[in-house]
């Protein structure tokens, strides 16, 4: 990979929103706001989803009275409910860092794999095996042109052999007194001359 691409996939990386609660990446915020809203900011007893995890908390304090200490889904160092993270606002300065250190190591690691040249597996091979196929290929190349010759030679007319690949419908060439295939023969014209000749 070279260097330009190597930067282009890193600034992509670096640039693509993520969930600091379970680490995954995303396309685009508004559908990492719905990742966080559907998997972390969920309540467990009604299914209700919230907009951070002190929503969450307040909800299961107010609605289910209940106190929510583990935040449902997520790493375990992260799963602090009283987090004011929502989206990508509110992310420590410590966990960003460490998200970019983790991002340019992967893109290193994918560069160093692919720069690495792919070993090509040699099998050794039997030159008795090699003429053998070298022999039939050079048999059927000769039957090939044997069969041409004798296409060739039984044509009424000689047409060369290119040429019957542009028309595959044809053959053989009419004679050139009889009529076009199609065309009925009048045989009471001839018999009219006959008849008008003096005996």
């Amino acid at each position: 990979m070279t260097k330009r691409k190597r930067t282009d996939a890193l600034s992509f990386a670096l640039g693509r929103p993520w969930c600091y609660f379970c680490g995954r990446d995303f396309e685009d915020e508004t559908i990492l706001a719905t990742h966080q809203r559907a998997k972390h900011f969920k309540c467990n007893e009604c299914g209700k989803r919230l907009n951070s995890p002190r929503g969450l908390a307040v909800h299961a304090s107010q609605v289910h009275k209940s106190s929510l200490s583990v935040l449902p889904n997520a790493l375990p160092d992260r799963s602090d409910v009283r987090s004011d993270v929502s989206g990508m606002t509110g992310i420590p300065a410590t966990a960003l860092a460490a998200h970019k250190a983790n991002i340019v190591a992967q893109v290193a690691s994918q560069d160093g794999q692919q720069s690495r040249k792919k070993k090509i597996d040699v099998e050794e091979v039997d030159a008795l095996e090699i003429q053998s196929k070298l022999d039939a290929h050079k048999e059927e190349v000769k039957k090939k042109l044997e069969l041409q010759e004798l296409v060739e030679k039984s044509l009424p007319y000689s047409i060369p052999a290119q040429y019957l690949s542009f028309y595959p419908h044809i053959n053989y060439m009419p004679s050139p007194l009889a009529p076009p295939k199609g065309i009925p023969i009048d045989f009471s014209d001839i018999a009219q001359v006959q008849t008008q000749q003096p005996a």
